[in-house]
């Protein structure tokens, strides 16, 4: 009999990429061929719809594919009985199901935002390797970057936090300012204080902002992040020549 492992991994076999969950949950938000101004004012609500609709995908897939495994494991139709050999299993391979739901989740995230980047034509660099940092998002360019790095953005994706988002200021430690994206809602007043201090700034949808962070400066909305940030970048960048 298999463990409860090698079943988790006959079931993932058959499941889609998470570039694909991410790329089919675009799709269906954007069917509309919204205009890139409707994009750029609605992102925050794009992010979360977004990331809804993806988690959607997963449970749908998540549900036809390991319940068709299930069901030729447990038994012919017949006879369903669970013994205890057979819960051991399936308690095992449940954990795994749940440890990988959440590590997709993050990555998915982090692809969702790619995507909508990618859908906007902003100029960014995914994941270069920067000595032995590889963040996310270097944006324009990693040449730029080697040149100028003060002129540049650091954009990094984090599901949620917890004590991970020190690791933003070794992603790129030469630039002035970092920007963290997330939709995390338990966020520490003290956390956000120590981020402020390492100059990070929290990337948030706007409602998020506004219901639990509208206090803390260094957190700012995904749109004020465009309009304060990254378009006026995107103009100082044409400006020097960069793009």
């Amino acid at each position: 009999m298999k463990s409860g492992s090698e079943l988790f991994k006959d079931g993932k076999a058959n499941m889609p990429s998470k570039a694909e969950v991410s790329e089919q949950a675009i799709d269906r938000v954007f069917s509309s061929e919204p205009r890139l101004t409707d994009i750029k004012a609605n992102f925050s609500h794009l992010v979360q719809e977004v990331e809804r609709v993806a988690y959607e995908i997963y449970l749908e897939s998540e549900s036809r594919v390991y319940s068709e495994l299930l069901d030729e494991f447990v038994g012919d139709g017949s006879n369903r009985i669970i013994n205890e050999d057979k819960f051991i299993v399936l308690n095992q391979f449940f954990t795994s199901l749940s440890n990988s739901r959440k590590s997709r989740a993050g990555d998915t995230f982090e692809l969702n935002i790619k995507n909508m980047l990618e859908r906007l034509n902003y100029p960014f660099v995914h994941q270069a390797k920067l000595g032995d940092d590889r963040p996310d998002y270097i944006m324009p360019t990693q040449s730029h970057y080697e040149a100028l790095p003060a002129d540049c953005i650091i954009f990094t994706c984090k599901r949620t936090l917890k004590e991970r988002w020190k690791q933003i200021v070794s992603e790129g430690s030469t630039g002035t300012t970092f920007f963290l994206a997330t939709i995390d809602e338990k966020i520490s007043g003290s956390g956000l204080k120590n981020m402020a201090s390492k100059n990070v700034q929290v990337v948030v949808p706007r409602k998020l902002k506004h219901d639990k962070y509208s206090e803390y400066l260094n957190v700012i909305s995904f749109e004020d992040f465009i309009e304060d940030h990254l378009d006026p970048g995107v103009e100082r960048w044409k400006k020097r020549g960069i793009l």
